[in-house]
């Protein structure tokens, strides 16, 4: 059967986010060119349609949702741990054919570079169940395309660090589905990592980013600082 084609009308978007990060403690509020770093992600994917902020039901992320949702953004909450099933409730919101996942500590994913997935995947028009790219794109610039009905039938089928890790059910099993790597040129680094994970990570990406950055795109600040970067080499 011909899978069918992807546009931004028939997906779902989510941003998974909580305050409560083992490593890195209310780093969804830490600012990132002068707002929190859930805002600035979320208005880096201004223009997107069915876009939610994807957090729990904890009253840790209590405060999180109503600043969310006095500044217009979509909420949804559910499970803490079993993510796969609070993203999943949120598919069944509407009739979509495929979820979009990206999460907070990956605060650099723009609407360009969403649209850029959306156009490679569909210029070579092969069936998939996951189409990621994790693998070849710099840390932090992640970005994850799952097929709605892929997730409906394995939704009781995982274990609890395949619900808390939603597509490693899918990575377990590479005979059973397929899994598409989206090979953007454009956006890998050799030397960098832009995924806030730590402190130090933050600190790192917090220090390269101004108030004028807030909504240049991706590519363009890849571009500068790889300028930078360049000029700062020893000859």
């Amino acid at each position: 059967m011909t899978q069918a084609m992807l546009d931004i009308s028939n997906c779902v978007f989510t941003v998974s986010c909580r305050t409560a990060s083992k490593r890195l403690p209310g780093k969804a509020f830490l600012p990132i060119a002068g707002i929190p770093c859930w805002q600035f992600l979320m208005t880096r994917l201004t223009g997107l349609p069915n876009l939610y902020l994807a957090t729990t039901q904890l009253a840790t992320d209590d405060l999180l949702s109503k600043v969310a949702l006095d500044s217009g953004v979509r909420v949804a909450r559910g499970f803490e741990n079993n993510v796969f099933q609070r993203l999943l409730d949120i598919c069944e919101y509407g009739i979509w054919d495929y979820l979009v996942r990206i999460t907070a500590d990956c605060p650099l994913v723009d609407l360009r570079m969403v649209l850029d997935c959306i156009d490679k995947l569909n210029s070579s028009p092969i069936n998939w169940d996951i189409a990621s790219t994790k693998g070849f794109t710099a840390p932090g610039l992640d970005l994850e395309i799952i097929k709605i009905s892929a997730m409906r039938e394995v939704r009781y089928d995982l274990n609890s660090d395949e619900q808390e890790h939603v597509t490693l059910y899918y990575y377990n099993r590479p005979n059973k589905f397929k899994i598409k790597t989206i090979e953007l040129q454009q956006y890998t680094s050799e030397s960098e990592s832009f995924l806030i994970d730590t402190l130090d990570d933050y600190l790192k990406l917090a220090a390269k980013i101004s108030s004028n950055d807030r909504m240049v795109p991706t590519l363009k600040l890849l571009q500068k600082w790889s300028k930078t970067r360049d000029c700062q080499s020893p000859q």
